[in-house]
């Protein structure tokens, strides 16, 4: 913490330790000193006070009753015979010093015989002492004893001294001075030395104040022009004079030639298309470049002078590279994913280490290549590879299967005339044309992947589509409690889409919303427009029971399906009729919460994307 203050607060320190700690060392003595010395001056002086008591009492009490000529009578009596002997001399001597209390105790009569000055404490004659009172200890030993503490007139320092006669104790003399009175006087005392003190250490660390002035301000100047260089490669110190001037002036030929060096490597980091970053070794960035800013979806500032497990604890899969970096282990284009903002990244990762000129390590490079556009382009190729080859299957399919269905549709229609209204059969002929009518309608979605029809492209609201098709849909929906609301964009431009197939499009994507959805539920249907990309955007948001990650690559291959009786085509040609209207569809899930699907749609004028 020392090395951490500036050089006045360090200087001040030293100079305090070296001339005030003296002083506050040798007040803090002279004042407890001082103080036990008034303690025991104050003993001495009540102790001189029981003294003057003891003398007075020539005899013993029995004396002073005996010369009275009192012989058996009661206690009281007894007590208000030698308080009227006693009692004068008594209020003499507590009279001497105001303040003081002082008094005759009597053994065999265990009461307070006079308690001066009487005026006050006359109320106490004829008391005995509380259990556990020190009287009874000097009584009782017959040796002088000061108890302070609250006694009979409350919080006191008591100097007691035993009444001895013929070897006998027969009560003791007290003196005693309220600890307040004392207290007063102790810090009346204290005040005088600790306001000396206090003089001495404001003149000390004012003189070191303006002794430092000089010195501090260069070093002050020195600091935080090396702060601002840290910040700032491009700062410059001002003039100084003497040997401080001289170490600005190497200081700053040092940072022109550390800032031309800066820029260079700057410029060659920018213009690379790869994320770059860097890591000392202890594990904190040190550099990022604009790529890497826009690959992980960070700024500089945010993430330089931080430790990489914190820059990267939301990619695991980064920090595990980083630290097994860092133990000797380095990796050479390894292919990873991450998600940023709930979208997958895949990354082509190198670390490298960083070596000095002695060929010491000094840290980590890390190498960033995107992958996502190739992977994108890749699983494209796929897809059109599979759905080539779907389509001539569907079309070989249903030329094969809709000749017989065709027959088999004619010959039920003869069979079922032959049948009377009430005849039991009609049943089945009736669940056969259901079924024909089902394989039917699977041919045509299949034929639609080998000779799609030609959309019919009109100017639309995109919005009053939507609302003609939730009609459709609202009996499954309310059957399953599920409930949809709209969120529309006030200034959404109209489209120009085939309507009847972008209502197919929503069809299929809400049944399989309403089939996520358990008992009940809700489904959001949102719009926006987006003016940078010509877009316009449709969510469609559910709070089902999501989909499962590795399951959304394929949701939009022919005949994948997670439903006993699905036939994996719904999402498949709402992507081939999307693809048609050069539009495309993203999907978000999180199992257990729900399933976004987003439909992006081009402003489209004369068939065409219109260019801005």
């Amino acid at each position: 913490m020392f090395t951490a203050m500036t050089l006045r607060a360090r200087l001040i320190i030293i100079l305090f330790f070296t001339v005030t700690v003296p002083i506050l060392v040798s007040g803090y003595f002279m004042s407890d000193q001082a103080e036990n010395a008034l303690l025991k001056e104050k003993q001495a002086k009540l102790f001189g006070y029981a003294r003057l008591l003891d003398v007075h009492l020539e005899g013993t009490y029995n004396d002073i009753l005996v010369n009275k000529g009192i012989f058996n009578i009661d206690k009281d009596t007894k007590i208000k015979v030698l308080n009227a002997a006693l009692r004068d001399y008594t209020d003499q001597v507590a009279n001497t010093h105001p303040g003081l209390g002082i008094g005759y105790y009597s053994k065999e009569l265990d009461a307070i015989l006079t308690y001066g000055p009487s005026e006050e404490f006359s109320d106490y004659i004829g008391q005995s002492i509380f259990h556990g009172h020190e009287g009874y200890t000097v009584m009782k030993t017959g040796e002088e004893m000061v108890q302070i503490g609250k006694l009979v007139r409350g919080p006191i320092m008591n100097c007691m001294i035993p009444i001895i006669r013929n070897e006998e104790v027969i009560g003791y003399i007290w003196s005693n001075e309220l600890l307040s009175d004392i207290e007063a006087q102790i810090s009346n005392m204290e005040d005088k030395v600790y306001n000396t003190i206090l003089i001495g250490l404001f003149s000390s660390l004012l003189l070191s104040y303006f002794l430092t002035s000089n010195i501090v301000r260069d070093v002050v100047t020195i600091k935080k022009g090396l702060s601002n260089l840290h910040k700032n490669m491009s700062y410059r110190f001002p003039p100084l004079r003497g040997e401080i001037g001289e170490i600005a002036r190497a200081i700053n030929d040092m940072s022109e030639a550390l800032n031309t060096m800066k820029l260079h490597s700057e410029s060659i980091a920018s213009s690379t298309p790869n994320g770059l970053l860097t890591l000392n070794n202890e594990g904190v960035v040190t550099i990022v470049n604009l790529s890497a800013e826009r690959l992980l979806n960070v700024t500089a500032k945010e993430i330089i002078d931080n430790h990489y497990r914190h820059v990267f604890q939301p990619w695991t899969g980064i920090a595990s590279i980083l630290d097994t970096a860092f133990n000797g282990e380095l990796y050479q284009n390894k292919e990873i994913a991450i998600d940023i903002h709930r979208r997958t990244i895949y990354l082509l990762f190198t670390t490298t280490a960083l070596l000095n000129t002695r060929g010491e390590q000094m840290g980590i490079l890390i190498i960033l290549r995107d992958l996502t556009e190739t992977k994108k382009l890749e699983e494209q190729v796929r897809r059109a590879d599979r759905l080539a080859i779907t389509g001539e299957l569907a079309a070989g399919i249903a030329h094969e299967v809709r000749n017989p269905l065709t027959a088999i549709t004619g010959y039920l229609q003869l069979l079922a005339v032959d049948f009377a209204n009430d005849d039991p059969r009609n049943e089945f002929t009736r669940i056969i044309s259901q079924e024909i009518d089902r394989l039917n309608n699977l041919i045509d979605q299949l034929l639609y992947f080998s000779r799609p029809l030609p959309p019919q492209f009109m100017q639309i609201s995109l919005h009053k589509v939507i609302e003609e098709t939730l009609l459709l849909i609202n009996s499954p929906a309310v059957l399953k409690e599920v409930t949809i609301d709209t969120d529309f964009s006030p200034d959404l431009p109209p489209v120009k889409i085939d309507a009847i197939q972008f209502k197919q499009v929503l069809i299929n994507i809400l049944l399989n919303a309403i089939q996520s959805i358990g008992n009940s539920g809700t489904i959001t249907l949102r719009t926006s427009y987006h003016s940078q990309t010509a877009q316009i955007r449709l969510q469609i948001e559910d709070s089902g029971c999501g989909i499962p990650p590795e399951h959304i690559p394929r949701l939009f291959d022919p005949f994948f399906t997670t439903k006993e009786k699905g036939t994996g085509l719904g999402l498949a040609v709402a992507d081939k009729i999307l693809e048609v209207h050069h539009g495309f569809i993203d999907v978000e899930s999180i199992v257990g919460k729900g399933t976004c699907f987003s439909i992006y749609l081009p402003i489209r004028s004369g068939g065409k994307i219109r260019e801005e």
